[in-house]
């Protein structure tokens, strides 16, 4: 008869107690239970899972969620340089998308605020039970600073209104 692998990793203390493989799992099954309330389950697990795959124990609401932050906030610094690099780009007295591009810049800029004020809100949250009266505050804080952010978000899209940047410039 075959053996389970996972029960024979179990069976040994110290293989069952620092087993890797069993951390992940419980890591992952975390992060996939979270996500399954957001409106990209999928995306939320592939990118969540890749930052935290060498987490080495269970992850707590708080540090799923500041690697969420975390990564929000990188990909929204990705964006500003390149957004900052197309409106280097662009000639400022010709281009009529000059200053479509640089509000959206300002609103890129004011949604990594935003989300670097959500990083550090976060770590002021307690995981042990004190502070609880301090909960509720923070967590409307970094809500209302993510309602900001993403509002930021579409206002830059919003702003080029499904034209290519550039659009009708070369010649």
């Amino acid at each position: 008869m075959a053996q389970n692998p996972t029960r024979l990793l179990n069976a040994h203390p110290f293989l069952a107690e620092h087993s890797v493989v069993h951390r992940r799992s419980r890591a992952r099954a975390f992060i996939e239970s979270q996500c399954q309330t957001t409106l990209y389950p999928n995306l939320c697990i592939r990118t969540l899972s890749y930052y935290a795959r060498n987490f080495a124990t269970t992850l707590s609401h708080k540090q799923l969620a500041q690697f969420a932050l975390k990564v929000t906030l990188a990909r929204a610094e990705s964006t500003r340089a390149y957004v900052t690099g197309v409106a280097n780009g662009l000639n400022r007295t010709t281009a009529k998308d000059y200053r479509a591009v640089i509000e959206c810049l300002d609103q890129i800029n004011d949604g990594v605020d935003q989300l670097t004020k959500c990083i550090k809100e976060t770590q002021k949250i307690r995981e042990d039970g004190r502070g609880n009266r301090e909960f509720p505050w923070r967590a409307s804080n970094v809500q209302t600073w993510m309602s900001t952010a993403l509002t930021d978000a579409s206002m830059c899209i919003d702003g080029f209104s499904g034209r290519a940047i550039g659009e009708g410039q070369r010649q």
